[in-house]
């Protein structure tokens, strides 16, 4: 028997955190101009708060496609620094935000935040970064993980960047060392060293 959807429980919303303020967040744009309203962002909100970095709401991936990426950029990074000031530890889905938003100039920020955070007693929030960095996807952001790799202080974070780094080379076919050298910026130079 099915059952009558009209019985089927509902999921409950999220609840906003405080420090979210949506008359303070950037505006999204379309690639057409349009502005989305305020109920649109109230949903989109809440669609980011029932995901995390491997589980993304398909919401938030119809947002990806319809928002530009710098005006996404620009609302998911007014998110994450909101969070971090709030110093509530319990809503990183705003960092995650990030991940599924952010660019290239997101990607450097957040790893040079990440590269800090375990020698200031937040290690679980540095690798919660490195999640974040995965889901941006950018070269840029791969670079910077492989940095963190290879030269953070910490141990256990170190381990953890190396960790993305292996998942990321097999899911992609490549062995570390392959995908290292795939992630050494060429610094506008062709193979041979020449401009």
């Amino acid at each position: 028997l099915e059952q009558d959807p009209r019985e089927q429980p509902k999921v409950k919303m999220p609840v906003l955190p405080k420090f979210v303020k949506i008359s303070a967040l950037p505006k999204l744009v379309t690639s057409s101009g349009k502005v989305a309203a305020p109920d649109a962002i109230q949903k989109l909100l809440a669609r980011l708060a029932f995901s995390n970095a491997d589980e993304i709401h398909p919401g938030v991936l119809a947002a990806k496609r319809t928002y530009t990426p710098a005006s996404r950029a620009e609302f998911a990074w007014a998110l994450f620094e909101a969070w971090l000031k709030s110093k509530d530890g319990k809503e990183s889905w705003c960092m995650q935000a990030v991940g599924f938003f952010g660019g290239d100039e997101e990607a450097r920020k957040l790893a040079a935040l990440a590269k800090a955070w375990p020698g200031q007693g937040f290690g679980s929030r540095a690798q919660s970064a490195l999640d974040a960095l995965l889901n941006i996807g950018s070269d840029t952001a791969l670079v910077n993980i492989n940095i963190l790799a290879e030269k953070s202080k910490f141990p256990a974070f170190k381990s953890a960047a190396a960790e993305r780094i292996l998942t990321l080379a097999d899911a992609r076919g490549l062995t570390a060392d392959e995908l290292a050298d795939r992630l050494v910026p060429t610094l506008g130079l062709d193979e041979k060293g020449a401009d």
